[in-house]
């Protein structure tokens, strides 16, 4: 009977000796910390610099602003959570192809003119992931509403761009390169309308629009720019 208590008394302490040493083994191997993905992101307002590409749409008579590389501003102030408020002034020096139709067609192009683009807008933009960045980027959302002016001088066929109201669709992604340094990569289409004068729809060989197409096209306009902006307060 005595060995048996000691031998149970043995078997007890190798076991408690065991459990312990793998309990070391297991708190040792479990990681003590996660590093989550997400870190807090204050834009509170900030001024952008920006540069880029304009992918004009000429439209269906051929006469609107060409594609050609932009610069502009932006002014951002954070309204609350996810929402900012945007201002922007773009600046797009391109230009356009006049039609005459008096000319016959093989002669009723010219150009292109200088016609510089300057488009102003104001807007609403969400960063999708709240106010935090996720691994250091932040993809947004927004639109706006503006207005393009592309010259107000009609030229020898009656057509000019003149003001336009325009929409403009897009978004982007942050990335947050130092404390108040950030870099953004954005794509945003414009939508607006070209307005053709009658005499693009005159009848006879030299015609440029068919009678029963509308006076107003609109047309959509890809931007693609690049930027930096400085947190001014966080």
């Amino acid at each position: 009977m005595k060995s048996i208590l000691w031998s149970a008394v043995v078997v007890a302490a190798l076991a408690s000796a065991a459990w312990g040493q793998d309990s070391t083994i297991v708190k040792d191997t479990l990681p003590t910390h996660i590093k989550s993905p997400f870190r807090d992101y204050n834009e509170k307002m900030s001024l952008s610099l920006f540069t880029g590409y304009f992918g004009g749409n000429r439209g269906q008579a051929g006469v609107g602003p060409q594609g050609k590389f932009l610069v502009g501003a932006q002014y951002l102030l954070h309204l609350g959570g996810p929402a900012s408020l945007i201002s922007r002034l773009t600046y797009v020096p391109t230009s356009r192809y006049v039609v005459d139709p008096y000319q016959p067609k093989a002669t009723q192009v010219s150009g292109p003119i200088s016609e510089p683009l300057y488009m102003l807008d104001v807007g609403i933009t969400a960063d999708i992931t709240g106010e935090k960045l996720w691994h250091g980027t932040a993809p947004y959302a927004g639109f706006a509403l503006g207005l393009a002016n592309g010259g107000n001088q009609v030229d020898v066929g009656g057509y000019k761009f003149g003001t336009q109201f325009y929409l403009s669709l897009g978004g982007g992604v942050k990335w947050q390169v130092r404390e108040r340094w950030v870099m953004t990569a954005n794509a945003w289409f414009y939508f607006w309308q070209l307005h053709y004068p009658t005499t693009y729809f005159t009848t006879g060989p030299n015609t440029i629009l068919p009678a029963n197409a509308p006076d107003k096209d609109w047309t959509t306009n890809g931007v693609y720019t690049i930027g930096f902006s400085y947190l001014i307060r966080k």
